[in-house]
């Protein structure tokens, strides 16, 4: 192959032809670490340093990016002959590209706010960390994509929860726990009706993670691993609030002035 067909080949065809991926903790895969970590701290120094029409602005542009971005993946999908059906947008940070969409329209909803820090923020770091593309060569449009998405989301929350515009607060977990309960139950159903995979409810595709919770919920999947995947997601957002209330509490940051910052919203 070509290094334009490895580029735009889905893994499929790149198995086919014995091409290996990045592999985690790679060279490449550190590098996209520190170039993500590198587009994060500029984002977030300007939209610091930035008024409430250029917060908006830049709010709504990462947004949008995240949404064509998806838009173009899905017509490369369909040029190129790869597995449209495999891979609609109905994973966990699909879904957060949507909220991020309204968020950045409806800055001041709390729900979406705790969303966004609490299950969103730490699936994306996740993601970044232990990637399912690094299965591809790191010179490939599906391994780029993720990690171009998945560290679009975390720079839009980073910067919002550095601004003081998001508060986590304990209900919060709830709140996310129970959204996130009702995404997966149509999804569940989705992926037994037609025999998919979305939001990895129905195997662990080689992700360490979720392999781990699947090896320890009995290996054969089904309920027993869902209720494991679960458990994990919502220790996790008590983990990722423990370390909001220490971050807080270090940095002994005063709440946001509502004369001119964004109010929170029921």
């Amino acid at each position: 192959m070509s290094y334009w067909e490895i580029f735009w080949a889905y893994i499929d065809t790149l198995y086919a032809h014995g091409i290996k991926g990045y592999g985690l903790f790679s060279v490449y895969h550190i590098l996209w670490l520190f170039f993500l970590l590198a587009i994060t701290v500029v984002y977030t120094f300007i939209y610091l340093r930035g008024g409430n029409k250029r917060r908006d602005d830049l709010r709504k542009i990462l947004a949008l990016f995240l949404i064509f971005f998806e838009i173009f993946k899905i017509c490369v999908m369909a040029l190129t002959g790869a597995p449209l059906a495999e891979n609609l947008p109905l994973e966990v940070c699909s879904f957060a590209e949507y909220v991020i969409l309204i968020n950045a329209i409806w800055p001041q909803s709390r729900i979406f706010n705790q969303l966004l820090v609490l299950e969103f923020l730490p699936a994306a770091v996740i993601a970044l960390l232990v990637p399912t593309s690094a299965g591809y060569p790191a010179l490939n449009f599906y391994a780029i994509h993720q990690m171009l998405m998945h560290g679009a989301i975390v720079t839009y929350i980073v910067a919002r929860y550095a601004a003081g515009e998001i508060k986590p607060r304990y209900i919060g977990i709830w709140q996310t726990a129970i959204a996130l309960i009702c995404v997966i139950i149509p999804i569940y159903l989705i992926d037994i009706t037609f025999d998919k995979g979305f939001m990895f409810l129905r195997y662990h595709y080689d992700n360490p993670v979720l392999k781990m919770l699947w090896n320890v919920s009995g290996g054969t999947g089904g309920m027993p691993y869902i209720i494991a995947l679960t458990v994990f997601v919502i220790i996790m957002i008590h983990f990722c609030f423990l370390v909001y209330v220490i971050i807080d509490k270090i940095s002994k940051r005063k709440k946001p002035d509502l004369s001119e910052d964004i109010r929170e919203e029921d």
